[in-house]
């Protein structure tokens, strides 16, 4: 799966990403002082702040240098919007009974299929409406994917945020914000992520005569690189996601920016 959060943006104001790879730092993000007080304002009426909410990103994986913008990949984990358009004839109590009403019953409905759904992670968002992370069924598009899901719920999405760039206004780590999370979601770094297509091919290493670089196996160049910035140590569990994610960034350039030869190159490796 995956999520990233908008890091900062380039000199031409393209949002560059950065992943999130583990719940402590994700719900870091979540919980800064800054975070809970610009939500407080929001929810008293200062939309236009809604910018200043850290951003995140669940459906795909950035291209070169972290940047969101034109990026093609999907990640094994899809972002859904689910809002709810408010009729503009009911006066301001009728709207917020109207939407109370709405948003009521989601919570219990959405937990309720969790284990169908594939669910990742549920919280309110900013304003009106929820937001949710699942399981993408690779077999899908990205428009597939979220009618699959609001087919399940028999909840409409938001039509107008079924790109894979989507980026989410994130709300806090309160209990009463962030409804549900599943540690799966920072499980897989993006090669880790479409491990399971790889499943039948065979050791580039000992059987493909491209698993080298200038003469060099890619298994001494990658033994090479633990050495270096690693100790020669193979990273363990707890920081493995982060060393192989910085391990593909300094092999993409060798691999020809071609992700099913890096998946190829770091899994069997």
């Amino acid at each position: 799966m995956s999520v990233y959060v908008l890091d900062h943006y380039n000199e031409d104001g393209a949002k560059v990403m950065r992943p999130v790879l583990t719940r402590k730092d994700y719900l870091a993000l979540r919980g800064s002082r800054k975070q809970t007080t610009t939500l407080s304002k929001i929810r008293a009426g200062r939309i236009d702040l809604k910018n200043q909410l850290v951003q995140m990103n669940y459906s795909c994986l950035p291209g070169d240098d972290g940047l969101l913008k034109g990026c093609k990949q999907a990640s094994c984990s899809v972002g859904m919007d689910i809002d709810f358009v408010v009729p503009e004839e009911l006066s301001p109590e009728e709207q917020q009974t109207w939407l109370a009403e709405k948003m009521a019953g989601v919570p219990e409905l959405v937990l309720s299929k969790r284990e169908e759904l594939g669910l990742l992670m549920f919280e309110r968002s900013a304003t009106k409406g929820y937001h949710l992370a699942f399981r993408r069924q690779q077999e899908l598009s990205q428009e597939g994917n979220l009618q699959w899901a609001s087919r399940l719920l028999g909840i409409k999405f938001d039509d107008a945020a079924k790109d894979i760039t989507r980026v989410f206004y994130t709300t806090t780590a309160d209990e009463n914000e962030l409804l549900f999370l599943d540690d799966e979601l920072f499980d897989a770094t993006p090669l880790q992520c479409y491990s399971s297509e790889t499943t039948t091919i065979v050791n580039p290493v000992a059987n493909d005569p491209q698993a080298e670089y200038n003469g060099i196996l890619f298994t001494d160049i990658i033994a090479k690189y633990w050495e270096l910035f690693n100790g020669g140590k193979i990273p363990n569990s707890g920081d493995r996601n982060m060393r192989t994610f910085d391990l593909a960034l300094t092999l993409r350039c060798i691999c020809g920016y071609n992700l099913e030869r890096m998946m190829q190159v770091i899994v069997f490796s």
